[in-house]
């Protein structure tokens, strides 16, 4: 089977950012906080994170967490060679971030 490789140029680099949907723990609704207990009791207890604590790490779930920033990067084709490309996305919106993008 021969081997097929992308140019450069046929690559899309994108890179997703986010962050908890509520900035601190006190602000989580209290049927997200039992949701977030149920959750997050794995890694809690292997090691041994306090409950409030834990919610840094909420970010990564998509159900507890929210879009902050769309990083976007392509090579283009000039007559000099190649330019990179890139541009961002970003707001505290994830809404805003996901329409922009």
């Amino acid at each position: 089977m021969a081997e097929s490789r992308a140019s450069i140029d046929e690559i899309l680099f994108l890179d997703i950012e986010t962050v908890s949907a509520e900035r601190n723990w006190d602000d989580v609704p209290d049927n997200w906080k039992d949701l977030w207990e149920e959750k997050s009791a794995y890694f809690r207890e292997k090691n041994g994170t306090p409950l409030a604590d834990s919610y840094e790490r909420a970010g990564i779930y998509a159900e507890f967490g929210k879009v902050v920033c769309i990083g976007v990067g392509f090579f283009h084709r000039t007559a000099g060679g190649q330019q990179l490309r890139v541009n961002a996305f970003y707001d505290d919106r994830e809404q805003v971030v996901l329409k922009e993008f």
